[in-house]
């Protein structure tokens, strides 16, 4: 993906926590990155699993009407994935993962490849095949036809680049995750990655609203800033005014509200430095 050259937003306050009576910043993202980011990866990686099976299920019945699992196994292990939208950074980062796991994928470069002599286990669409060729959007693509064993060898690799590197990063965030809230320090710097991702989701909702994967988007956002049972998220660092506005404005469904509230209430009240490019939507 192409990265032009960050847009910087900077708030005046101070990196300090939230004032008296409430949480550390480190206790605040500890929360998060500690024990719930984790367990959510490692759902993902589960559910992600199941690919493998299902797809041999799709080949050993060799008819195309048994791709309704697959079709709707992949839906909700994107929106699984795109959740963890705040939470690429780290490992997602290091090991490119999004462009294994979910990247925009191009239907012609599928066929291209289908009818190329080229291998098409896991380990070649690893390394030799192009992100478009690649990830849940080519899966969909090669059981919207018929499973020949051209498209089932295709497909398997693929369904188990998809389950090995979702398992991987469940691996790597449980060393990963505790990291991100040693001190006030490291959490300014999750708090920076974490808003800073959430805003490239954002922008994906707002200027693609029928994308693939949205609901995950919003779900992830919504969970990132305002949390759920699991964890409070970043709430307890912020107003109790702008935590309200966020609110209303995500069960509005009002893209362009909540990105501004972020890039504007969220960003000064945390007093953090966030650094964005033009996001493509690629994984």
């Amino acid at each position: 993906m192409r990265r032009l050259p960050a847009v910087v937003l900077t708030a005046t306050l101070l990196l300090v926590g939230c004032g008296d009576g409430g949480p550390s910043r480190a206790d605040a993202v500890g929360a998060l990155t500690e024990t719930a980011v984790p367990a959510r990866y490692a759902a993902l990686a589960e559910q992600a699993g199941a690919l493998p099976a299902e797809v041999d299920a799709w080949c050993s019945a060799r008819e195309a009407s048994t791709s309704d699992a697959i079709d709707g196994l992949v839906v909700a292990v994107r929106d699984d994935w795109q959740a963890l939208a705040p939470f690429w950074s780290g490992p997602v980062m290091e090991r490119r993962s999004r462009f294994l796991i979910d990247p925009v994928v191009t239907p012609d470069a599928v066929a291209e490849l289908v009818a190329s002599d080229q291998a098409v286990d896991a380990d070649s669409l690893r390394d030799l095949a192009g992100a478009d060729q690649r990830g849940l959007g080519a899966l969909a693509v090669l059981v919207d036809g018929e499973p020949t064993e051209r498209t089932c060898e295709y497909a398997t690799g693929v369904a188990a680049i998809v389950a090995d590197e979702t398992a991987a990063l469940a691996a790597a965030w449980v060393d990963f995750g505790p990291t991100l809230a040693t001190d006030d320090a490291t959490a300014n710097m999750a708090l920076r990655d974490t808003v800073s991702d959430a805003l490239s989701a954002v922008r994906i909702v707002k200027d693609d609203p029928e994308a693939s994967g949205n609901d995950g988007r919003v779900a992830g956002v919504r969970w990132l800033l305002l949390g759920d049972g699991d964890a409070p998220g970043l709430a307890p660092l912020l107003s109790d005014e702008t935590v309200a506005q966020l609110t209303a404005e995500l069960d509005a469904g009002a893209a362009n509200e909540y990105e501004r509230t972020i890039a504007s209430s969220v960003v000064g009240e945390l007093g953090i430095t966030v650094n964005f490019s033009d996001a493509d939507g690629d994984g």
